[in-house]
C-alpha cells in the first residue's frame, strides 16, 4: 500500500514546484507591459501592443475550453461598448487556430483578438490561470492584473479602466 502512495506524493511535489516556479514570472504591476506581436484572429495582419502606445489597454488572455470565458467575452464587448476610448485586445492561447477562431466569432466577433499558438506571450506575462486580464496605462505599464476573474470582477475592472482613462494623457 506504501508503493501506491509514493507517486502520487511525487507527483503533488513536482506540480508544487513547477507551479512554484511558473508564479514566480508573472509581469510586475508598475512596470513597462512586455510588448508583443501575435497574428491576428479576424485578419492576416499582426497585432503589436506597441500600436496601442499612448492608450489605455485591456489584454485579455482567453482560451476556447474555457466555461468562464464563454460567459465574459460577451460581457467585455458590452464594456467596449460603454467605453470606446479602452482599447482591448483578446488572446486566445488555444493549440487549435480553428477552434480559437471558430470560438470568437461565435462569441465576440467585434473584440480584436490574437492568437498565442505557442503560448510564448502567455508566459511572457505569467498566465497560469483563465481567463486573466491586465490592463496597461496610458504609458505603457501593467497596472491591474486579474486572474481567473469573473462577472462580478468586471465592475472592479471598469472603474480600474476609468480611473486610467482619466489620468492625463502620455507627451510624445
Amino acid at each position: 500500500m506504501i508503493l501506491p502512495k509514493r507517486p502520487v506524493l511525487c507527483w503533488i511535489l513536482v506540480c508544487a514546484l513547477f507551479g512554484s516556479v511558473y508564479a514566480a514570472k508573472p509581469s510586475s504591476l508598475g512596470k513597462p507591459a512586455p510588448d508583443f506581436a501575435a497574428s491576428s484572429l479576424n485578419s492576416a495582419d499582426t497585432v503589436k501592443l506597441s500600436a496601442f502606445k499612448g492608450k489605455v489597454v485591456l489584454l485579455d488572455f482567453w482560451a476556447s475550453w474555457c466555461l468562464p470565458c464563454k460567459r465574459l467575452m460577451p460581457l467585455l464587448g458590452e464594456m467596449k461598448d460603454r467605453i470606446p476610448e479602452l482599447e482591448m485586445l483578446a488572446l486566445s492561447v488555444d493549440v487549435d487556430r480553428n477552434k480559437a477562431l471558430s470560438f470568437q466569432r461565435s462569441v465576440e466577433p467585434g473584440l480584436k483578438a490574437g492568437y498565442d499558438a505557442n503560448q510564448k506571450i502567455s508566459e511572457i506575462y505569467g498566465v497560469s490561470r483563465m481567463p486573466t486580464c491586465f490592463l496597461i496605462d496610458k504609458k505603457g505599464r501593467l497596472r491591474f492584473r486579474h486572474e481567473g476573474y469573473t462577472e462580478q470582477d468586471l465592475k472592479k475592472l471598469e472603474r480600474e479602466a476609468k480611473l486610467l482613462l482619466a489620468e492625463p494623457d502620455v507627451q510624445p
